[in-house]
């Protein structure tokens, strides 16, 4: 519900009291498109890794390639941008009158929940504590988790 919740707003708007399409709302369809595609991307990596290791191509105990070069949780970054993608598009329809401004700021729970959720609750915490245990000692795991960002690869933030 809370992810969806600024399409819901949206929708409940009268088609006449919704701004016509523009360059901006081009520009962020296509970085939700995007963020959609990176997300796809890091999950196919993934899977191509685990094929081939399956068939004894390779030995690596864990995924380093790819986007999962860059952050070891590729997938969920690009499904955080997806959901702030919706809310910024969502949001010139909901900054239009008759419009409370609270739903705006309602609206903005959508993609800072799927984060929350992910980074602190759910995906990230229990995906990290596994690898922890798993390989905790070997020291390309210890490299890669001092080299690589937890979540965002722009912010080197290593735990």
């Amino acid at each position: 519900m809370l992810s969806g919740f600024p399409v819901w707003l949206t929708n409940a708007l009268s088609p006449n009291a919704t701004p016509l399409w523009t360059t901006s709302d081009t520009a962020i369809l296509s970085f939700a498109l995007l963020s959609l595609g990176v997300e796809i991307l890091a999950d196919a990596q993934k899977s191509e890794w685990r094929r081939q290791k399956e068939q004894g191509e390779h030995n690596e105990k864990f995924i380093t390639r790819g986007l999962w070069s860059i952050s070891r949780h590729p997938n969920y970054v690009a499904e955080v941008l997806f959901h702030a993608s919706i809310f910024a598009l969502s949001c010139r329809s909901l900054v239009t009158p008759g419009v409370p401004q609270s739903a705006v700021l309602l609206s903005s729970i959508s993609p800072v929940f799927s984060y929350g959720i992910l980074r602190y609750l759910s995906g990230v915490p229990f995906l990290e504590k596994a690898g922890n245990k798993k390989w905790g000692d070997d020291p390309a795991w210890k490299r890669y988790t001092s080299t690589t960002p937890v979540f965002w690869p722009w912010a080197r933030i290593y735990a």
